[in-house]
């Protein structure tokens, strides 16, 4: 079984420039199909929705103005 690896990710509206840092982890070992992405924490003021197992599948929205945080 791999390890977690997990790390931040610094997101900010670029609207109503609302900021916050989401804590995320994958699996950590490279020859696995799927990196397993998950949302550990998700900072207030932001909504996310996972679409696939991957990071760039992720989708962040700020909840004020409804806008796509990349």
């Amino acid at each position: 079984m791999a390890a977690r690896d997990r790390f931040s990710i610094d997101l900010k509206c670029p609207t109503c420039t609302k900021a916050g840092v989401a804590k995320v982890s994958e699996d950590d070992y490279p020859f696995m199909r799927s990196p397993g992405f998950h949302v550990d924490e998700c900072p207030e003021g932001f909504t996310y929705m996972q679409k696939g197992d991957s990071r760039t599948q992720t989708e962040f929205r700020c909840a004020a103005c409804g806008v796509v945080v990349k």
